[in-house]
């Protein structure tokens, strides 16, 4: 069973990590934490939430790269000397050639979960979109 997480970037450009939730049009990450609190005598546990910019908000695709780094829907990896994104797919996850959606790499047909040790993070499409411009490392 894979591990259901997503991450999210606010306004302020800080990155968490958890649960997400949409309500009445904000996204929100719940980030697992909580704090203890007395309400009217009981105690209560009040959900840390952090409202994030929707475009940000990306799920984890339950793999780590070759250095051990979460890969997250929005990535820009590293693989065979080019640069490629993690996008979403109805059926999983795949890499997408910059600027060419027609173009999703396959090493001998193999799905994105058979070989993530050869994919390194190296950015995302937020907060480092130059990558994308550059054809090759």
């Amino acid at each position: 069973m894979r591990e259901i997480k997503f991450r999210g970037m606010t306004e302020a450009g800080e990155w968490f990590y958890g649960g997400y939730v949409k309500r009445n049009n904000a996204h929100y990450i719940l980030d697992g934490e909580c704090d203890h609190v007395e309400v009217d005598g009981r105690e209560a546990n009040i959900l840390h939430f952090h409202i994030v910019k929707y475009k940000t908000v990306g799920e984890y695709t339950s793999l780590k790269d070759k250095n051990g780094v979460e890969i997250y829907e929005g990535d820009i990896v590293s693989f065979d000397s080019f640069i490629w994104q993690i996008e979403e797919m109805w059926c999983g996850w795949r890499l997408m050639e910059p600027k060419n959606a027609f173009n999703t790499i396959g090493l001998d047909r193999k799905p994105l979960k058979d070989w993530p040790e050869l994919l390194e993070v190296i950015g995302n499409i937020w907060e480092n979109p130059e990558l994308l411009e550059k054809p090759s490392l």
